[in-house]
C-alpha cells in the first residue's frame, strides 16, 4: 500500500481537468467498419494477455516439473514485464504514431511468448515470460486509442463498446485454453495464444492515422 500510494502521488497528472457533461446525453449511433476491425484486434489482444497469465503456471509446472507454488511465483515475471511496460511503455517512442507503436508491442509479445512456450531452459522461459508481459503491457491503452480514432466524434461510445470486447476476452479466452488443455494438454492448447496475437497484429494494417479526430 505505501508503494502504491507513492506511485500514485508521483505519477498522476496534477494539472487537473474538469469533465463537462454533454447536454445531448450519452453518445449513440453507428460505428464504422474500421472501428469494428479495431475492436476485434483489441479483443484478440486482451484474449492473448489473459490466456497467457491464467495458464502460464500450468505450462511451467508441466515442462519443468515445478511445484504449484514455485510455478505460480514464477508467473511474477509476466507481472514484472507488465508493470515496467505500464510505467514506461505508452510514453515510449512518442514521436512514432500509434499504429507502428502498437505493432512493436504486439511483435515483442509474440517473440516473448514463443520463447516462453518453446524453450526447454528455465531461465530463458522466464525471460520470455517477462518479454511477453512487457509486450502486452501497453496494448490496452494503444488499442483503445485506435478505437477512439476510428470512432471519430464518438470517443465515449468507442470506449464503452470496447468494454464488451474486454469482457468477452477475459471471460472466454482463458476458458477456451483450459477446455482444450483437458483434451490435448496445456502445451498444445497454448497454440491458441500466438494465433490471438497474430490476429490482433493483422488488424493493425487497418490504419487509424487516416482518421481525423474532431471534437465539437
Amino acid at each position: 500500500m505505501p508503494l502504491a500510494l507513492i506511485a500514485f502521488l508521483y505519477s498522476r497528472d496534477h494539472r487537473g481537468e474538469i469533465h463537462e457533461i454533454d447536454d445531448s446525453g450519452p453518445q449513440r449511433g453507428r460505428l464504422s467498419k474500421r472501428y469494428w476491425i479495431g475492436w476485434i484486434g483489441f479483443t484478440f489482444a486482451i484474449s492473448a494477455e489473459f490466456s497467457t497469465v491464467f495458464w502460464a503456471a500450468a505450462l511451467l509446472r508441466e515442462r519443468f516439473e515445478l511445484s504449484s507454488g514455485t510455478a505460480t511465483t514464477a508467473v511474477l515475471c509476466f507481472a514484472a514485464g507488465m508493470a515496467l511496460g505500464r510505467w514506461f511503455g505508452v510514453s515510449t517512442f512518442r514521436k512514432v504514431d500509434i499504429d507502428p507503436r502498437t505493432l512493436f508491442f504486439v511483435t515483442l509479445q509474440l517473440i516473448g511468448f514463443l520463447l516462453f512456450w518453446q524453450v526447454g531452459n528455465f531461465p530463458l522461459a522466464l525471460f520470455g515470460l517477462f518479454a511477453t508481459g512487457l509486450g502486452a503491457s501497453a496494448q490496452f491503452t494503444l488499442f483503445s486509442t485506435r478505437l477512439i480514432r476510428f470512432a471519430s466524434e464518438k470517443p465515449d461510445l468507442a470506449i464503452g463498446i470496447s468494454a464488451w470486447g474486454a469482457g468477452l476476452a477475459i471471460g472466454f479466452a482463458p476458458f477456451l485454453v483450459g477446455a482444450l488443455s483437458d483434451h490435448v494438454g496445456i502445451y498444445t492448447a497454448y497454440w491458441v495464444v500466438p494465433i490471438f496475437i497474430i490476429l490482433a497484429g493483422l488488424t493493425l494494417f487497418v490504419r487509424s492515422d487516416l482518421i481525423t479526430y474532431r471534437r465539437t
